[in-house]
């Protein structure tokens, strides 16, 4: 009811795809989720913006006084959402993504089955979009010379981020996985993984590869596993991973150096490790692509960065970003 109060009357109508998915995030457990700005509580919803804001979100958005033509680039959840609302409010909407399809980063949840929830919403997203009359432009990267020539009003740069890959001697010699590469690879890992870094990215996908049979070993520079989950997904994801021997776990180490076929480990007490692997996943967290999304300014006035390409978060801050922006338009 949280993520879409209209299920009852979608699912009445058989109209279950129109219907905004929960992601089970657990965000809407106010006692261990952090106060949002805006908030009146401390419980929100990942997918519904509208949770405690009813006062300022309205059901239904009213149509802009004066149509503009609006350009998102980017097709994940960011670019989706933004998408979406811009055409709500009744403007002209063209969506560039580079790739063959949406998703963006959500397209790893085609490989973990813990990740259908996600799934679910992507799909969702994809759904109202081809419903609607947003252009949507796949398999295209946009220019700052394509955007020009198409003279909008508004510019809306979901981007998305990149992976963060720390300066670790050896590392650039090997061929290393990034993140998001790891998913479609996940087949091609061999039998011993080594992932570097222990947020949640990396935690989820050792728990993947551990059920997978693979021997999995996460370093984590900081003292704590995870730090960007709310306390009750962390612990469940922890009681699958405890459950999980194919996978261990170092934290307050320093990974001093990477060869073809084993990493050079220094852990808190001073000792060294030298754990053998077949492959190298780097997980050390997103940034954004600072470059890229600057060359875009300077087109339109009216320039806004959303989701990740603003800063690297989760769907929530994606959602947020894009509802509050282009309801805006």
């Amino acid at each position: 009811m949280l993520a879409d109060p209209n299920w009852v009357k979608n699912a009445w109508e058989c109209r279950a795809e129109d219907t905004a998915p929960c992601l089970r995030c657990l965000n809407c457990y106010g006692e261990v989720t952090p106060p949002l700005p805006g908030r009146r509580g401390f419980q929100y919803c990942s997918v519904n913006p509208r949770v405690h804001r009813e006062d300022i979100v309205p059901r239904r958005l009213e149509k802009a006084e004066k149509q503009k033509k609006v350009v998102v680039i980017g097709g994940g959840p960011a670019g989706m959402k933004a998408s979406l609302t811009a055409r709500e409010r009744g403007h002209e909407v063209i969506l560039f993504e580079k790739n063959a399809s949406l998703g963006g980063q959500t397209r790893c949840a085609d490989y973990d089955s813990y990740k259908a929830d996600l799934k679910r919403y992507r799909d969702y997203l994809i759904c109202q979009l081809h419903k609607s009359a947003v252009d949507i432009r796949l398999s295209t990267e946009a220019t700052p010379e394509m955007v020009a020539a198409e003279n909008p009003d508004s510019l809306v740069l979901a981007l998305g981020s990149v992976p963060f890959i720390p300066k670790i001697p050896g590392l650039d010699e090997v061929n290393f996985l990034a993140s998001a590469d790891a998913y479609p690879k996940i087949g091609d890992t061999g039998k011993r993984v080594f992932i570097i870094g222990g947020g949640s990215i990396g935690c989820e996908l050792a728990l993947l590869l551990g059920e997978l049979g693979r021997e999995v070993v996460v370093a984590e520079i900081g003292p704590q596993l995870c730090t960007n989950l709310n306390e009750y997904f962390r612990e469940g994801l922890f009681e699958k991973l405890n459950g999980c021997s194919k996978v261990r776990f170092h934290t307050s180490c320093k990974v001093t150096r990477v060869d073809k076929n084993s990493v050079d480990l220094v852990l808190q007490d001073g000792s060294s490790l030298e754990p053998a692997m077949d492959t190298i996943i780097v997980a050390a967290g997103l940034k954004t692509p600072r470059d890229r999304v600057n060359s875009f300014y300077g087109i339109v006035q009216d320039t806004n960065s959303i989701g990740d390409c603003n800063s690297p978060g989760t769907v929530l801050e994606a959602v947020e970003d894009a509802y509050f922006i282009c309801a805006a338009l």
